[in-house]
């Protein structure tokens, strides 16, 4: 009877360890898809990532492109602004010359006429 026990008990010592040991490894399986399902969601969240920083450096760079336009146009508008300020007080001057040659010859013709 004792041998009878004996045999029981490392049946059940035999099953208890080759279940432990198929149970650790589907575990093990189960970690190892579930480490691949991690790894596939964070490549896919680093893509998306990269493409969103991609978007971002092409909407920076139109927007810095239209800056330089922007800044470009309001230099030459200065530009044309001064000019036209110098050319309107040139032309005021060249106006009171004349003017006032045009009083030194009144006054010329006027002692003429005397």
């Amino acid at each position: 009877m004792v041998h009878y026990i004996m045999k029981i008990k490392t049946l059940v010592l035999t099953l208890a360890l080759g279940s432990s040991v198929l149970l650790t490894n589907e575990a093990l399986g189960q970690e190892v898809s579930t480490s691949e399902e991690q790894r596939q969601i964070q490549k896919t969240a680093d893509a998306k990532t990269l493409s969103d920083l991609k978007d971002k450096k092409s909407d920076s760079k139109l927007e810095a492109q239209e800056a330089q336009r922007v800044e470009t146009a309001a230099t030459n508008s200065a530009k044309a602004s001064k000019s036209a300020y110098k050319t309107e007080k040139k032309a005021q001057k060249a106006r009171k010359h004349a003017d006032a040659q045009a009083k030194k010859a009144a006054k010329a013709k006027e002692k003429l006429d005397n």
